[in-house]
């Protein structure tokens, strides 16, 4: 049965995972959040099969913490999942806190198909996302 959430190669700090010789798979809930994060990790222009592929985070990084800079954040996390077909129009909420070492972004959506909402969270600080 094809999974409609998708099926990619399990990435591990960013290189791929390998067990007993094998390499590993990601599927379901799992492979959507993996891609999510690909695409909040990765700069517009950056991945060359195509130009809109990614987010605008990168421009957050060092940052302010006044509402403009946390309102225009809170809206290019939008941006990521609203060209996401696999989770439900609308369901994701998105929460910014402000703090010392940066901005702790925390997501949760609901992919298609599911009824059980998925988290996943990140930070912005001076060092990167």
């Amino acid at each position: 049965m094809i999974d409609i959430l998708g099926t990619d190669i399990k990435l591990t700090n960013f290189d791929m995972s390998i067990d007993d010789g094998d390499i590993e798979l990601v599927t379901g809930k799992d492979c959507v959040k993996q891609d999510l994060l690909h695409a909040f990790l990765t700069p517009f222009f950056y991945w060359g099969m195509t130009i809109e592929f990614g987010s605008r985070l990168v421009e957050f990084v060092g940052g302010g913490n006044d509402p403009f800079y946390v309102a225009d954040l809170r809206r290019a996390v939008d941006e990521v999942f609203q060209k996401e077909f696999r989770v439900q129009p609308d369901s994701w909420q998105v929460e910014v806190y402000k703090k010392a070492s940066g901005v702790e972004i925390e997501c949760e959506f609901l992919p298609i198909e599911q009824e059980t909402p998925e988290s996943m969270k990140f930070i912005i600080n001076n060092r990167g996302i």
